[in-house]
């Protein structure tokens, strides 16, 4: 009696377990409602203020940029000032994606504006010049931390060597 009980046990167990077959579709097919369709939410989150890329800037805003760059150190455009305009305008994105973070502004301004004599970048103190110069002139409207990062050399007119 025992074994006809292990017997029973298990083959009702096995038919716990065994795989189900799949059901036959209805000739009904349901139609999505409007709480069942999922509609991803198109643009930034409404809490998150974009700023438009900036615009080329005009001769004279991109002499000044570039002569304030010269300042800070002639490497920086290294006789490509196409290349210094276009980086500093990717720079621009940087400000706007971390508003305020002028650690990661600077980070990232390093990686950024490297020259054959600094493929690594620059110093950090002048980069922190290179970002203040990059807001003054190519996008003065996005934000920008509250603590001022000092006087660039342009400013001062001496670097301190």
């Amino acid at each position: 009696m025992r074994a006809l009980s292990a017997l029973t046990a298990l083959t009702l167990l096995a038919g716990c377990t065994a795989p189900q077959q799949p059901t036959t579709a209805t000739t009904e097919t349901a139609q999505p409602t409007p709480s069942t369709v999922f509609d991803p939410p198109t643009g930034p989150p409404s809490n998150v203020v974009t700023f438009p890329t900036p615009p080329t800037p005009d001769a004279g805003t991109r002499a000044a940029y570039l002569a304030d760059l010269n300042l800070i150190d002639p490497d920086i455009v290294h006789d490509d000032p196409d290349q210094a305009v276009q980086r500093g305008v990717d720079q621009c994105a940087t400000l706007q994606q971390f508003p305020g973070d002028l650690d990661r502004q600077i980070g990232i301004a390093h990686e950024r504006f490297t020259s054959p004599n600094h493929p690594r970048g620059f110093p950090l103190g002048d980069t922190k010049y290179i970002v203040q110069t990059v807001h003054k002139y190519l996008c003065p409207d996005y934000p920008y931390p509250s603590v001022p990062a000092g006087p660039s050399p342009a400013e001062t007119g001496d670097r301190g060597q």
